[in-house]
């Protein structure tokens, strides 16, 4: 007869090959599309600095481009907190990562509303960016974070329930 502890919890797959302790695949992915989008939010804030200083904007210009940096400051708030605690191996990092994407689709949802408002009332010319880009990036990382095996294993086993 086989000695087997039928009491103990099942381990994961890739933790007795070392496979997912290390940090990589997709939370590499994720990390590395926060940079560029934390990258490319300055290089707009710089351009409009930019454009301000030499008074390059005609009439309303100006506006435009400070409620299109607005729209972009849900994820780069997002970008910010997420890399500072993506590399951290603590079981609630993973909690923490789908409660922050559920308080970024609000902030898009407001945002949106509120840019779509200053469009209703010609305030502004261009349409806003729809929110539903923001919806389908926490359905897709929400999921991900709750169901990945590299994620429990990296940040602990059944790191989200």
């Amino acid at each position: 007869m086989d000695d087997q502890n039928v009491y103990e919890p099942p381990k994961a797959e890739g933790l007795e090959l070392g496979k997912f302790e290390s940090f990589g695949g997709w939370l590499r992915f994720l990390q590395v599309i926060n940079y560029i989008s934390v990258i490319f939010t300055v290089l707009m804030v710089l351009m409009v600095s930019v454009f301000f200083i030499l008074d390059e904007y005609a009439d309303g210009e100006l506006f435009e481009s400070v409620i299109a940096f607005i729209e972009l400051i849900p994820d780069m708030v997002l970008a910010v907190v997420i890399l500072l605690i993506i590399e951290k191996k603590n079981k609630d990092v993973p909690s923490k990562i789908v409660r922050y994407l559920g308080i970024y689709i609000v902030a898009s949802i407001i945002v949106y509303a509120f840019v779509f408002y200053l469009y209703k009332t010609e305030a502004i010319v261009e349409k806003p960016i729809g929110f539903w880009g923001s919806v389908i990036h926490y359905w897709i990382w929400s999921s991900y974070f709750k169901k990945s095996k590299r994620v429990n294993v990296y940040y602990g086993e059944n790191a989200v329930g």
